[in-house]
């Protein structure tokens, strides 16, 4: 619709932003506005009262005087000054903002960022309006029938929403109950190839797509409670199987749950080619990947990666450290060796380790040197004096008792607490 201005309509813009405010100018002289610009609340009042303006347009975070006060300092304005359409144009979008502004006595409101054509009809539908030209609304007939179309495609929406979820629902049973079913023949099955008479033979048959979905967390479920031979014979039905293709897709899927199954799948089942990708897997954005790595590098029992998952550790928040000790507890004694080395290297000390030595031993009643925990209570650490009478607490020595008896008269309650 062509918008005819009165010759000289003069738009007063409030904006403290360069480019905003020449955007907003050029589009407003392409319709053949002239514009006043102001910078702030207190520039645009001045030009208000000794120009004059037929609109106001102000954004509302502005320095000296900001659009809140503007919009009441132009009411407070006798008439016509006073009476100006306000326009207000902000990046503020909350509810209690248009209420404000509102209620302050400005006309209307758009939000950044704009739609110039948006704009511009904004300003013109307040121009009509000021001038007492009735502004074209729709017939009661047309608006009936636009909400009639509305409620029918929200019915539909409705409808379709039901159909999808009765769908989803009726497939979810029905792949529950194949899992069940197939666990069920599989948990006889392991046991005739684990123990039967010939190895050789494969007794699961042939496994369709979603089989092989629920076929290899079964695995993991049996690799989970055995180990010794039997532990060897499963990770080598999986490789027998050729269940490791499409691993690496798994390792790369965007669903975080896939890529956390895959990379138990890489360290239980010792897939060596994808080891690299489990290190990555450790800064995962999702710290569930990032645990199934760490626990998945933990399956492959390589020295080669104790560093890397020590690190990994030792870059979690504090509260958790603790809880993640079983990961490096299943590295077994080697990590102990390999630790007891890093200690004793020479290398600078970080404290961070002793700790989680002396709370590997006190949670693995791992048997160590009573004199490397007891040296540990010279260290001005409170966290690794805790954990050092904590693992001494453990091993239950005897000897140690002198050594832990000056302790239960530190003012640190962490290691009154263990000393006690």
């Amino acid at each position: 619709m062509a918008r005819l201005w009165a010759e000289g309509t003069t738009v007063l813009a409030v904006e403290d932003d360069l480019l905003t405010a020449k955007l907003i100018r050029a589009r407003m002289e392409l319709d053949g506005l002239r514009v006043l610009e102001a910078r702030n609340g207190r520039e645009a009042l001045e030009l208000l009262k000794s120009e004059g303006a037929d609109l106001v347009s102000t954004d509302l975070m502005m320095p000296s005087m900001d659009g809140y006060r503007l919009i009441r300092e132009i009411r407070e304005l006798p008439p016509p000054l006073g009476q100006v359409p306000i326009l207000v144009l902000s990046v503020n979008s909350g509810e209690e903002d248009l209420v404000r502004c509102l209620a302050g006595g400005a006309d209307d409101y758009i939000q950044k960022p704009l739609s110039p054509q948006v704009y511009i009809e904004k300003l013109w539908r307040l121009y009509l309006r000021a001038r007492g030209e009735a502004v074209p609304w729709l017939r009661p007939e047309t608006l009936l029938g636009l909400l009639l179309w509305i409620l029918g495609i929200l019915a539909a929406q409705l409808l379709l929403m039901m159909l999808v979820g009765g769908w989803l629902q009726v497939r979810h049973d029905r792949l529950n109950r194949m899992r069940i079913a197939c666990h069920q023949k599989w948990e006889n099955d392991i046991v005739s190839y684990l123990y039967g008479p010939d190895r050789e033979a494969l007794p699961f048959g042939i496994l369709g797509t979603e089989e092989r979905r629920f076929f290899i967390p079964f695995l993991l479920r049996v690799l989970g409670t055995l180990a010794g031979s039997e532990g060897k014979a499963v990770r080598e039905l999986y490789h027998r199987m050729d269940l490791y293709h499409g691993l690496e897709r798994r390792l790369w899927a965007r669903q975080p749950k896939i890529r956390a199954l895959a990379a138990l799948e890489v360290g239980s089942f010792r897939v060596e080619a994808h080891f690299g990708r489990l290190l990555e897997l450790l800064h995962d954005p999702a710290p569930h990947v990032g645990h199934a790595a760490a626990r998945g590098l933990g399956n492959t029992q390589r020295a080669a990666y104790f560093g890397p998952l020590m690190q990994w550790v030792l870059d979690q928040e504090g509260f958790q450290q603790e809880r993640l000790l079983w990961i490096l507890e299943s590295l077994g004694a080697e990590f102990m060796r390999w630790l007891e080395a890093r200690m004793d290297g020479g290398r600078e000390a970080d404290l961070r380790e002793w700790m989680i030595y002396a709370l590997l031993a006190a949670s693995t009643r791992r048997v160590v040197e009573p004199s490397r925990l007891i040296a540990m209570l010279e260290v001005p650490d409170t966290e690794v004096e805790a954990a050092a009478i904590k693992a001494l607490g453990s091993l239950g020595n005897p000897e140690a008792l002198p050594f832990v008896m000056p302790a239960t008269r530190q003012p640190s309650w962490g290691i009154w607490d263990q000393a006690a």
